[in-house]
């Protein structure tokens, strides 16, 4: 019986961890076709560089307010259930991009800046509650080890990404290149719904781990000194020089992952299936 609920614990641990490894990689996989058509949405409608900027500028908006929202979400819904309609409104988003680049409208800009709005909510949903799930089913001392494997799904889903943008919008089109990638994250969310569980309980298992500290009560004064502590003037210009560097990283790094294929296209006179290659792995 042991040895069966251990086998069978195995298992839901494999398909968690592909389920979700797909989910991030399926998340990074869409959100990259925008850098690499940058240039022929430039051409397609006519804009300048300010006025291409404009939907990305507001996909990273509504994506830093969605951290908020995904934070509220985690604590009334169930993490796979909040990824299942995330991945879902992320790919139904790039379908509407690949509509809007079609059509003749005279508001299909607009559109498209409204689309890469609600484009970067669903994507805020990707990180925390895939953590979340990884979370619930790994013990502590394997988290680490496990998540360093499990990380390389945004490196992939990058990658595969600009390459499966870039190659569709040689072959069938600009609108295209948001159609696949929309196509290969409905076929994830498909395997995600199926095989992925909230938590071993979910399923009649428990994962055993680590006993929980027993808890202590703080002594005298305790309270007061950790308060200083964190308003100390060290402490708080540490959280501010982390916080600065990181901002510096990656604005540097989506920077380079914005405007390459844009700058190598029209500087350098490179088409944009190839100028997306220099830039793939960021």
């Amino acid at each position: 019986m042991i040895a069966a609920n251990t086998e069978m614990l195995r298992r839901y641990r494999v398909q968690l961890f592909v389920a979700t490894w797909l989910s991030y990689c399926g998340f990074y996989l869409v959100r990259k076709v925008y850098a690499v058509v940058k240039l022929p949405l430039k051409e397609h409608f006519g804009l300048d560089d300010i006025q291409i900027a404009t939907p990305w500028t507001i996909y990273l908006i509504s994506y830093m307010l969605g951290q908020f929202l995904a934070a509220w979400l985690g604590r009334h819904i169930e993490s796979r259930r909040v990824l299942a309609i995330g991945m879902c409104i992320v790919a139904a988003s790039n379908v509407a991009l690949g509509i809007l680049v079609d059509a003749q409208i005279a508001s299909a800009f607009l559109w498209m800046c409204v689309t890469m709005g609600i484009h970067g909510l669903a994507q805020a949903t990707g990180w925390p509650h895939n953590v979340a799930l990884f979370a619930n089913w790994t013990r502590r001392s394997e988290r680490g080890m496990l998540f360093g494997i499990w990380g390389t799904c945004y490196q992939f889903g990058a990658v595969f990404g600009k390459g499966l943008a870039g190659f569709l919008l040689g072959w069938l089109g600009l609108a295209w290149s948001f159609y696949g990638s929309s196509i290969v994250l409905f076929a994830f969310t498909v395997f995600f719904v199926l095989f992925a569980r909230e938590r071993p309980q979910s399923v009649g298992l428990s994962l055993d781990d680590e006993a929980e500290p027993e808890p202590v009560a703080p002594a005298p004064g305790a309270a007061a000194s950790a308060r200083e502590t964190t308003l100390s003037p060290g402490f708080v210009s540490s959280i501010v020089a982390m916080g600065l560097i990181y901002f510096g990283f990656k604005f540097l790094r989506y920077a380079l992952d914005s405007w390459s294929a844009l700058i190598l296209g029209e500087h350098f006179s490179m088409p944009t299936t190839v100028a997306r290659v220099p830039v793939h792995g960021l």
